[in-house]
């Protein structure tokens, strides 16, 4: 499998032969997520002021369609409904139990976050319905803080995610929805 986008800098080893699933000239992939069955999610953070979808499934014929809907993909630009819809999603992650998750540092051109926007959103995908979506307080996102990525310890209902802005580790507990920051830079002066 092989996603191109002219934005980013997929290349394809000449010693392998590849199909391509996907292609995409418009918008930069910073993602991608096959479910158990074979289903294909990609995202495109917001990073510029041409913006369609934050996040797509690709179908067999290589076409795409908003995931899990238009509504979740057509931020309003309003604040009060960033908490409701895709902001600026970085990664997509399906876990071992065949959830997609969406990670949405709610930066827009990698500048101030929205209030309200971070946050992870839980897909069922036997439903294709979001299940929840755990918000991230002030506490966690701290001023030029970049969720980036995130991977998931299912047994212990843990899931840990990069601050690439900051700098820094996010522990969430999968069961409460309670973060902590570990691993964080501290500044010492003198």
């Amino acid at each position: 499998m092989w996603l191109t986008s002219t934005c980013g800098y997929a290349q394809a080893p000449e010693q392998h032969a590849l199909q391509e699933a996907y292609h995409n000239d418009d918008f930069q992939i910073t993602g991608i997520a096959v479910s158990k069955t074979g289903r294909l999610f990609v995202n495109f953070p917001r990073w510029s002021d041409r913006y369609l979808n934050a996040v797509v499934e690709v179908t067999p014929d290589g076409s795409s369609r908003p995931f899990p809907d238009e509504h979740w993909n057509r931020w309003d630009l309003k604040a009060e409904n960033a908490s409701k819809q895709f902001v600026c999603v970085q990664s997509v992650f399906v876990d071992e139990t065949d959830t997609l998750w969406v990670l949405d540092p709610a930066a827009p051109l990698l500048a101030t976050i929205v209030p309200g926007g971070p946050k992870l959103v839980k897909i069922n995908l036997k439903t294709n319905q979001v299940e929840r979506v755990i918000s991230f307080g002030r506490d966690v996102v701290k001023n030029g803080t970049y969720l980036n990525d995130i991977r998931f310890d299912n047994p212990r209902h843990t899931a840990y995610i990069t601050d690439s802005g900051v700098g820094g580790i996010i522990v969430l507990d999968l069961i409460s929805g309670k973060a902590r920051r570990e691993l964080e830079s501290k500044l010492v002066c003198c």
